[in-house]
């Protein structure tokens, strides 16, 4: 399992549609949550879960991002039948800006409304 020593940020303008993605191999974990601000549960209602053949998915959804949404999204990864096993962590910087600025590099790719992705992957994959 690798680790990330650095935080990434990612960029979005503000009405613009975010999904911050978590994914793990599905054989070292069995849950993934998103949290915001760094300790704050995601609201289940924001939030899609994925299942595939080798690996499981969270995706938190924020539509419309407000600048008040800037922040640090934490996603935790943890194996609910083998507790002792340490968590698999990862995180990114959400930075709102009220307008595109040519010099910014935007996570993005969209036609008209952007829909910005960022995905966070954690352990081994076979895809």
């Amino acid at each position: 399992v690798g680790v990330m020593t650095q935080t990434p940020q990612v960029t979005a303008i503000v009405g613009n549609d975010v999904q911050l993605t978590c994914r793990a191999s599905r054989y070292i974990y069995t849950h993934l949550g998103w949290f915001y601000p760094s300790s704050e549960p995601a609201p289940s209602h924001s939030v899609l879960r994925k299942m595939g053949k080798y690996s499981i998915s969270v995706t938190l959804l924020i539509p419309n991002v407000t600048r008040e949404q800037s922040g640090l999204y934490r996603c935790r990864a943890q194996n609910q039948h083998f507790p002792f096993l340490s968590p698999g962590r990862c995180s990114c910087s959400l930075r709102i800006q009220s307008d595109f600025h040519p010099h910014t590099h935007l996570h993005s790719s969209a036609v008209g409304k952007t829909q910005l992705h960022w995905e966070c992957i954690r352990g081994e994959l076979e895809l």
